[in-house]
């Protein structure tokens, strides 16, 4: 009779021979299992523990952009779910829910919130290869089926510690894993370019329009927001059109790795907002977290976007570079976030009219010509890696869930490659 530990679901699909299904449960370390983190972490504190939060869990990595810190006093009370390295994160609840990474080691002391479980692998596992099964389609389809959605989608525990995880002969865990993370880290590093070609342009509109020297400022005198750009308010019911092919900019897309999501109509429930190819999209929901988005068209599908986001188009002397570097100004987010309404501090958002009216710096002619020229270029290559990246992210994704349910072996992978190329 078989270990409860080890039970598996009766409709796993079919794998390999030499493969076995085990339960997520049985290949996790017995002196720590599987748990979730702090329940009520307090109002926070700025010298305590940082926890790693369901929205800054992203599928292979973890955004440490926004991280919350909490008291030693709460946190001792959370020693099962401290932090070594290596762990499997998995979140549990919410907006951010299903998405899988794994800690690395310099989050060792951190610990994690109640929306995220964190799962040690046993020593003879990859923690990576766990983490690609749980991403994949074959294991999602039961974290999605599991989940209760009374009010958002949760996971419980015990269906976590069900979860049915396919288990290679360990040299082809270890090849699968190598390949899969070189494509990661190949998005990781545009990611990181991307990030710095960006500073550097900021670092360019802060000098020239508002930390420079008066005599040398190529700003002149604040003018209404509403003066230099335009709200568009130009929408779509993406329903209307069921078979049609969208390229939807959403928050968890931005976050993710700020790609569109490729979705056909039917399966967009609600009114979107018409995205035009001189658009700069600034999210007004919890602008303490800025989300400013230069959305790449791809020429071949309409572009979509949230109603979260303010649809914004350059009008008189404005560019688009010059809006997306206002926007992404230091000056501008902190006027930006002293505008929201609402208390909730996980749903403030700021109205249009609002931003309409706030006075911002206007360019000279001159001072927006030359900025234009000299940062076009370097959205351009932005624009250049977030192409790539694209690529690659559809050659994982076609990939992923052949390699973890054994559809195609190790052996054959240079010819899937070659084909998705």
């Amino acid at each position: 009779m078989r270990n409860n530990r080890e039970i598996v679901p009766t409709d796993v699909p079919r794998i390999p021979a030499a493969w076995r299904w085990r339960s997520l449960l049985s290949i996790v370390q017995e002196d720590r299992g599987i748990s979730y983190g702090v329940v009520q972490p307090g109002d926070g504190d700025v010298l305590g523990i940082p926890i790693v939060r369901a929205d800054n869990v992203r599928d292979g990595h973890i955004n440490v952009d926004s991280v919350l810190r909490i008291s030693r006093g709460i946190e001792s009370k959370y020693a099962r779910t401290r932090l070594r390295g290596g762990e499997v994160l998995l979140t549990l609840v919410g907006a951010y829910f299903g998405k899988a990474t794994v800690a690395p080691p310099e989050l060792t002391g951190w610990n994690v919130a109640r929306a995220v479980a964190v799962i040690p692998v046993i020593s003879d596992i990859e923690p990576e290869w766990v983490t690609y099964c749980l991403r994949s389609p074959m294991i999602q389809k039961y974290i999605q089926n599991w989940a209760t959605t009374t009010a958002q989608p949760t996971l419980n525990l015990r269906d976590v510690a069900q979860l049915p995880i396919p288990l290679p002969p360990p040299r082809e865990r270890r090849l699968v894993v190598e390949f899969l993370d070189a494509l990661e880290r190949k998005l990781a590093l545009n990611s990181a370019t991307n990030a710095t070609i960006e500073k550097i342009a900021g670092t360019i509109f802060e000098s020239w329009f508002v930390d420079s020297d008066p005599d040398q400022s190529q700003a002149s005198e604040p003018v209404a927001f509403d003066s230099i750009a335009t709200i568009s308010r130009e929408s779509v019911n993406p329903a209307e059109y069921p078979t049609e092919s969208f390229d939807h900019y959403s928050i968890p897309a931005f976050d993710q790795g700020r790609l569109p999501i490729v979705e056909i109509g039917e399966h967009i429930k609600s009114n979107k907002f018409v995205v035009q190819e001189d658009s700069v999209l600034l999210s007004k929901l919890n602008p303490r977290i800025p989300r400013i988005w230069m959305p790449l068209l791809s020429g071949s599908r309409r572009a979509i976007c949230s109603t979260e986001f303010l649809v914004i188009e350059p009008r008189g002397v404005s560019s688009r570079e010059y809006l997306y570097g206002l926007c992404s100004s230091q000056s501008f987010l902190y006027a930006f976030a002293m505008m929201v309404t609402g208390t909730s501090g996980s749903h403030q958002r700021v109205k249009p009219e609002y931003l309409q009216k706030m006075p911002v710096a206007v360019p000279t002619e001159f001072g927006l010509r030359k900025y234009t020229e000299l940062v076009r270029p370097l959205h351009a290559k932005v624009a250049q890696n977030l192409r790539e990246c694209s690529i690659l992210s559809a050659l994982r994704d076609a990939i992923l869930p052949k390699l973890v349910s054994g559809t195609i072996r190790f052996k054959e992978l240079e010819t899937v490659v070659e084909a998705n190329a």
